[in-house]
């Protein structure tokens, strides 16, 4: 493994997903954290976060999950593209989101 890396996503959309991209939304009483679980199906995000973004992969503000949770990692079309093309997205999964 002396080739392995690790990536790090450190350019960030602000919040900006859609209402019906959510199934569940928690909050914190004591801190007021939020977290959503999602609905089945591509997630959605309001096309403003992404204005004046000049990145190939950007996290996201909002996190989602059941018992833990995360940002959403997503990624441009020509990033993915990219990836593809070269077949070199092994263990890569890519899900389709969104934007409106």
């Amino acid at each position: 493994y002396d080739s392995v890396k690790q990536l790090k996503v450190e350019n960030c959309i602000p919040k900006s997903v859609i209402q019906t991209s959510i199934k569940e939304r928690f909050v914190c009483p004591n801190c007021g954290f939020e977290k959503f679980i999602p609905v089945v199906g591509p997630m959605k995000f309001n096309k403003s976060a992404f204005t004046n973004i000049d990145y190939d992969i950007v996290k996201t503000e909002d996190k989602f999950g059941d018992v833990g949770c995360d940002s959403m990692i997503l990624v441009s079309h020509s990033f993915y593209d990219t990836i593809v093309k070269n077949k070199i997205g092994k263990g890569l999964i890519f899900e389709p989101v969104e934007i409106v």
